[in-house]
């Protein structure tokens, strides 16, 4: 009886730790994003308050952003967003990155797309191990002595 109890208690403990594992990596993902618009959002400001100079609009009135100010900035960030996904890129923390493709597949296109890294990942190996293969196909060399060529030839691919 005492072994079901703590085999139940164990099973618990552990869903408890996945929950906290999967929260933790969410709060964080929205972290970083929160931080990636903190830095546009500073870019935005800049070019929206020069802009505003160069047309001699006011950035603000008293202590509250101007109907020009807001327009200009909202429409800089929308367009460098829209462009640079357009353009298969993403503003990270201050810096444009590359974005991940599968980023953006609905979980069934995903799937066929991991099949497919998986499958040219293995052709890969396949062909690799065929070319050091080839290279010990006569000699009667030990086993460990092909392998460990076969790792060294998936490092060069």
């Amino acid at each position: 009886m005492k072994i079901i109890g703590k085999l139940k208690e164990w099973s618990n403990r552990r869903k408890r730790e996945e929950a906290v594992n999967v929260l933790e990596s969410e709060l964080q993902d929205r972290m970083v994003r929160i931080d990636e618009m903190m830095d546009l959002k500073e870019v935005t400001d800049v070019y929206a308050k020069y802009v505003c100079l160069m047309n001699g609009w006011y950035e603000r009135i008293r202590d509250c952003l101007t109907a020009e100010f807001c327009e200009v900035s909202l429409s800089f960030m929308n367009g460098y967003i829209k462009a640079l996904h357009d353009n298969g890129l993403e503003f990270q923390r201050g810096l444009v990155k590359k974005r991940e493709i599968i980023e953006d597949m609905p979980n069934g296109a995903l799937e066929y797309y991991r099949m497919d890294a998986i499958a040219d990942t293995k052709k890969e190996c396949v062909d690799a191990l065929l070319r050091v293969m080839k290279q010990y196909e006569t000699s009667k060399t030990n086993i460990n002595t092909i392998v460990c060529a076969f790792k060294k030839e998936i490092k060069i691919d």
